[in-house]
């Protein structure tokens, strides 16, 4: 336990060294500075569609966001995977986007 507690007291004391840029609260408001500040962690899961995925979920977070940044609440956002064209066609909705399959019998 004392071998734990010096290790977490060692890397909070050296956490603020490693932060390499920060960016203030307004850019949570923004759309285009967010795209710019989320478009690297979006590459590095979905290489060749950052550019497209961060302008959309940028969009999608301006929409979402409370006047008070720390209120946001991630789980007001979702995705949902409709059949038909292809990446390129993702669009933002306001409201809710209730995916099912078709009513009638003939699929």
């Amino acid at each position: 336990a004392a071998l734990a507690t010096a290790a977490l007291a060692k890397a909070l004391a050296s956490i603020d060294s490693l932060v390499t840029h920060t960016s203030p609260a307004a850019v949570l408001h923004d759309a285009p500075q967010l795209t710019s500040a989320l478009r690297s962690v979006i590459a590095s899961k979905q290489w060749g569609n950052e550019e497209l995925f961060a302008a959309k979920i940028a969009e999608a977070c301006t929409i979402a966001m409370p006047a008070d940044p720390t209120k946001f609440n991630p789980d007001n956002i979702r995705v949902a995977k409709i059949l038909g064209s292809s990446v390129l066609g993702t669009t933002v909705v306001r409201g809710m986007c209730l995916p099912r399959s078709a009513l009638g019998t003939i699929k």
